[in-house]
């Protein structure tokens, strides 16, 4: 191994430049006490090897070469991982790089022509789809192949559940707010309700009308076939029926309930003082419901 690859695990070191690559934490095996471990520590230019109690057992810099020792790199610690970008509505994004980042479901509009797009996989393709299921590709090389360089695109829209997670440990009426919120833009973004079980023989779930990004065309407008504007069918009948009585209406009604125990848990906070659990009716199970929409399954 040359000096100027970094050492991986398994390989042995005997120069200090080996050494200085490996980052904190790194343990090595000494091979002349039966596998002792060692553990790196830089300090400035110096690289200390320590022992399992943090004592000090050999050192090696520059000036001071490890001499005709050697170890073999045990394991190496990971690197940080890269923190998640903080997405905000309003914000530009104008590379491909940052366009792969955005969460699923991140609608943009492009500057150039107010051109809406929804970041989503379909089909195992990963995408910025207009409403008529036209693409921009987001693979490495991906982009519009008329575009010189890449639009720029406003974020119109974050997936509630990135907005959600946000909330998760907050006080109880911000958890509440904050399920209600979710709840309500998930209401409006479904297929208008409400939903039901139409009249054939294999009971799909349908709607009045049609979500309004469908496409015209392509079997989703009403169709007598199915009693409604297809919203889904390839489910089991259990699931349908649950959907259906699930339907966008009761989310924007449990949004509301949800908002209401979130502002009598901020009187209660303010004023009286007492528990909340004691002097709001129906408030564990709401906070606890709020808690599920937020995505914190415990």
């Amino acid at each position: 191994m040359s000096s100027s690859t970094a050492p991986k695990v398994g390989d042995t070191i005997t120069t200090y430049d080996q050494l200085k690559q490996l980052p904190d934490g790194t343990v090595l095996t000494f091979n002349r006490l039966d596998g002792a471990s060692r553990f790196v520590q830089h300090d400035g230019d110096t690289a200390n090897l320590l022992d399992k109690d943090g004592d000090l057992r050999n050192w090696a810099s520059a000036a001071h070469p490890l001499g005709d020792v050697s170890y073999v790199v045990t394991s190496i610690p990971e690197a940080d991982p890269e923190p998640e970008p903080e997405w905000r509505v309003g914000q530009t994004v104008d590379t491909y790089e940052e366009l792969r980042k955005l969460p699923e479901g991140t609608v943009i509009t492009r500057d150039a022509d107010g051109r809406r797009r929804t970041i989503e996989t379909r089909g195992g393709v990963l995408g910025a789809w207009d409403h008529e299921g036209g693409i921009m590709l987001l693979g490495e090389s991906g982009g519009d192949s008329f575009a010189g360089a890449t639009p720029k695109y406003t974020i119109a829209r974050l997936p509630v559940a990135t907005e959600a997670r946000a909330h998760i440990g907050a006080a109880p009426a911000a958890e509440c707010r904050a399920a209600a919120s979710k709840l309500r833009e998930l209401a409006q973004r479904a297929t208008p309700g409400p939903w039901r079980l139409g009249s054939d023989r294999w009971a799909a779930l349908v709607a009045d009308r049609k979500h309004p990004d469908r496409m015209v065309g392509g079997g989703w407008e009403w169709d007598d076939a199915y009693g409604g504007c297809l919203v889904a069918e390839s489910l089991m009948r259990p699931d349908r029926e649950y959907f259906a009585t699930m339907n966008p209406l009761v989310g924007a009604a449990l949004a509301g309930l949800l908002d209401e125990v979130a502002g009598h848990a901020e009187s209660n906070d303010e004023y009286d003082g007492f528990p909340p659990e004691s002097v709001i009716t129906g408030y564990t199970p709401a906070v606890t419901i709020a808690r599920l929409i937020n995505g914190d399954a415990s």
